[in-house]
């Protein structure tokens, strides 16, 4: 009976070591997975920050090409107004 006894603490002392340890991974693993998660977190604002510079630039090209189209538009414009008005003077001039 005392022999079980001694056997039955001697399991127990083992088991709580065991599970001492395996407590000790179990921190160890959701410490790492909380690094992880953080890195990933880092990694996703970075790529926002990113797309989202890009997306700055493309609107910044956008309305330089809207600037260049309007300033076109006008030279256009001037040209013609040009063109008539030599039609004009040309209309008057005898022949």
């Amino acid at each position: 009976m005392r022999k079980k006894k001694r056997e039955d603490a001697k399991e127990k002392m083992e088991l709580k070591e065991k599970m001492g340890e395996l407590e000790k991974k179990l921190k160890s693993a959701e410490e790492e997975t909380s690094k992880v998660k953080i890195q990933k977190l880092e990694i996703e604002k970075e790529a926002d920050k990113k797309q989202l510079e890009a997306y700055q630039k493309v609107v910044e090209t956008t309305e330089q090409s809207l600037e260049f189209l309007r300033e076109k538009e006008e030279l256009q414009r001037l040209i013609l107004d040009l063109l008539n008005k030599m039609a004009g003077l040309e209309a008057r001039v005898p022949q």
